[in-house]
């Protein structure tokens, strides 16, 4: 696993797991059908910033912050 985090899918499902390289890839590919698919790319990046790393963490609070704007 590229960041070494072992437990990640065991609370994320693989097939809902998004991160900014993922995201990029997809734009460079010309993947998103749509700026409405390319949001929901980046809105279940950052709840999965906060369900795995918990709203209190640092990571979540920083991604509740990034929601929330």
């Amino acid at each position: 696993m590229l960041l070494q985090i072992p437990t990640y899918y065991d609370v994320i499902p693989r097939k809902n797991a998004r991160d900014l390289r993922t995201i990029r890839q997809k734009l460079d590919a010309d993947k998103y059908d749509s700026v409405e698919a390319f949001e929901a790319d980046l809105d279940l990046m950052i709840d999965n910033a906060i369900v795995f790393n918990g709203p209190d963490s640092e990571v979540g609070q920083i991604a509740v912050e990034v929601r929330n704007k």
